[in-house]
Formats: structure tokens, sequence, C-alpha cells
């Protein structure tokens, strides 16, 4: 089994568990007053995207998104802590 250690840095605060699919890594966090979607590099760890879907969240105890984005083909579907519903691109978000 190969295990790899990847690090990232300034993708956010949250509890979000990441989706590996098509070499990305993609996960969900909070940045300042927004939450955002973000995609990795799987070999490098370096941010190959990220699109903003609201602002920060309104109800539990505001500490970061939850949500495992989830892939179907080439579309990315997430929901934010407020309720707010994405389809992204997975190249582009």
């Amino acid at each position: 089994m190969d295990a790899r250690i990847l690090a990232a840095a300034d993708i956010g605060g949250g509890y979000s568990t990441p989706s590996v699919a098509k070499g990305k890594v993609f996960g969900m966090s909070y940045q300042g007053e927004n939450e955002t979607v973000w995609a990795l590099d799987e070999k490098n760890g370096k941010k190959l995207w990220e699109t903003n879907i609201g602002q920060k969240g309104k109800v539990g105890y505001n500490e970061g998104s939850r949500c495992t984005p989830t892939v179907d083909g080439d579309s990315l579907y997430v929901v934010g802590v407020s309720g707010d519903i994405a389809a992204l691109n997975i190249n582009t978000g």
C-alpha cells in the first residue's frame, strides 16, 4: 500500500472530509467571511482553484465547513453550512 502525506497551506479551517478523484483533492473551509470549495493537486498539494459559495455559516458553532464534496464525472457537488448548494466543474471550480 502506498501511503502519502499531503501538506497544504492556506486552505482555511473546518471539518470537511476531503474527497480524492481524478488526481485532485477536494474540500471545503472557511476563509475569512466566506465559505469556499477548493481543489489541490493530489501529488504536490498545490492549490488548483478555489471558489466561494457563500458567506460564513450562520448556524452551529461557526468553526468551518462540514460537507464532504461528492464527485460524479466532471462535476463536484457540495452543501455549505447555511444550506448553500453548489455544483462545480472539477477542473475550474
